[in-house]
């Protein structure tokens, strides 16, 4: 602190001696001045004059974090696309040195602030929360008399419930804030799991899942917007992997407690959801105690006018991006809404806690896939990953065929570390250059194109499954693959590096 305080109290004094040739202040040593450099040099845009800095404060000994958490504090104050084009010129500098054999000294790594984390398991258990129900689904189906449309009807409603929430609600927080949104999207989780305890009807059912798709599309705006905003200081591949992956991750999680409660504990129907509740409380004291990062801003009854933000760069790149959504996510809906009745139709189990697994052997690896996409360029990633995950609803379709569990799980594997890499490729390639107000409603827009391709091949499974059985609905969501990959593979395009130069 004390040599943040000094910093600021010579930095007017030092910008004067350089325009006047005059004194060289004793009290600032050379990795001090080069801070101030590479700091002013970053705000004002003048690239060719910070990378003569940076190589100024290499020599000097700042370590190459400690040059990142200098681009990091400076991000609040200078906009993203300043701070992001002088990471990307220090990163260049740090590979050429490599080339050259000067290995710079990495330093120890910025630890993470608590809002990051607090945001980051609050976005996981959301979800996490929306999937509690769904190890009970052939519990309900049996004992309360459900249709395989009625549980398609749930996820449908879910997803609609997500895309009302992007469409009306998804800039919100841009207002209010990122921390008082995520109070309301804990009401509204908290209330629907209460309703969940007593599920006596399909319309119990139907209406908590709508609540849950709420409190997931807000969720899917304004918590990852804190997540970018608190993780600024990290590798730009890990917010994207978090936002991207977090929705897959927390559904296995939920699935999988909800699952092995329900498998192996008492009060099978009411256990998990007190879990949840329980977790909800404790989310909401983490955010309590996390700092707000956006300021309170007029306008908020405008900004419900559905919105989205998309900036000129990424509108070239949002097409492809689109496909890998919709049949990414809709292969998602396809677990939610019937994944149990495959376990006990088509693969021969009852076991809640081996359903949960089914379930989660398509969600938990896309968790591998996101860091795997960071190694990539974004269209690289997208090719790549479509085609794999193609081939892994191939096995899918065809282990249903032979009613083989295992190869289930494998395929699911395959499709779901797929599903992560497309999905943080298509999401970098888009995110590029975008500022901290135009997040929430680029997120909106990604995340209203994933659920509505979730909920739209959802009701037409559901109506599908009046006349044939599951084997043949799955047929469907294989074309939809299949069909997704083509385009990928022809269209999928190369973001160019362009410097942002804001004279």
């Amino acid at each position: 602190m004390k040599q943040i305080l000094k910093l600021f109290l010579f930095l007017p004094l030092f910008v004067f001696a350089n325009e006047t040739g005059g004194t060289k202040f004793e009290e600032l040593d050379k990795k001090e001045i080069a801070t101030i450099e590479i700091s002013a040099f970053s705000a004002s845009g003048d690239l060719e004059s910070l990378r003569k800095s940076l190589i100024k404060g290499l020599k000097a000994g700042l370590t190459q974090n400690e040059i990142k958490e200098i681009f990091a504090h400076l991000y609040a104050y200078v906009g993203f696309p300043r701070s992001l084009n002088a990471q990307n010129i220090f990163m260049n500098l740090i590979n050429e040195r490599k080339k050259t054999g000067i290995d710079d000294i990495e330093g120890k790594v910025a630890s993470l602030n608590i809002s990051f984390i607090a945001a980051s398991i609050s976005f996981l258990m959301v979800f996490a929360a929306s999937a509690t129900p769904i190890p009970l689904y052939d519990i309900y189906r049996i004992e309360e008399h459900l249709t395989y449309n009625d549980l398609a009807l749930t996820a449908v409603v879910y997803f609609i419930g997500a895309i009302t929430a992007l469409l009306f609600f998804g800039r919100i927080s841009n207002h209010l804030g990122r921390k008082p949104v995520a109070f309301i999207i804990f009401a509204l989780t908290t209330i629907a799991t209460i309703m969940l305890l007593d599920v006596n009807s399909a319309e119990i059912l139907i209406f908590a899942r709508l609540l849950l798709g709420l409190a997931c599309g807000l969720a899917s705006s304004s918590i990852t917007s804190y997540i970018v905003d608190n993780g600024t200081s990290l590798p730009q591949w890990v917010p994207a992997a978090i936002v991207s992956n977090s929705p897959m991750i927390g559904l296995t999680i939920g699935a999988l407690i909800s699952g092995s409660l329900v498998q192996f504990a008492p009060y099978q129907r009411v256990l998990c959801y007190v879990f949840i509740l329980v977790v909800l409380a404790i989310c909401t004291i983490l955010i309590a105690y996390s700092d707000e990062t956006v300021q309170k801003t007029p306008g908020l009854l405008k900004s419900l006018k559905p919105k989205f933000s998309l900036p000129i760069k990424g509108k070239k790149f949002f097409p492809i991006a689109a496909v890998t959504f919709v049949s990414t996510w809709a292969m998602g809906a396809f677990y939610q809404a019937f994944g149990p009745s495959i376990a006990v139709d088509q693969l021969g189990t009852h076991n809640t806690l081996i359903i949960a697994i089914l379930f989660g052997s398509y969600l938990l690896p896309s968790a591998i896939g996101g860091p795997i996409s960071a190694k990539l360029e974004p269209a690289d990633a997208q090719r790549v990953a479509m085609f794999c995950f193609s081939i892994g609803v191939m096995g899918i379709i065809f282990s249903l065929k032979i009613s083989s569990l295992w190869l289930f799980i494998l395929s699911s594997a395959v499709a779901g570390a797929s599903q992560g890499a497309v999905l943080t490729g298509s999401i970098r390639s888009v995110m590029k250059d975008v500022t901290i107000q135009e997040r929430a409603g680029i997120l909106s827009l990604i995340y209203a194109t994933s659920y509505a391709g979730a909920a739209i091949p959802s009701f037409i499974a559901g109506q599908m499954s009046h006349y044939m059985d599951l084997f043949h609905v799955s047929i469907f969501y294989g074309v939809l693959a299949i069909s997704a990959c083509i385009l990928t593979l022809i269209f999928a395009r190369k973001p160019k590096l362009v410097e942002v130069n804001h004279e």
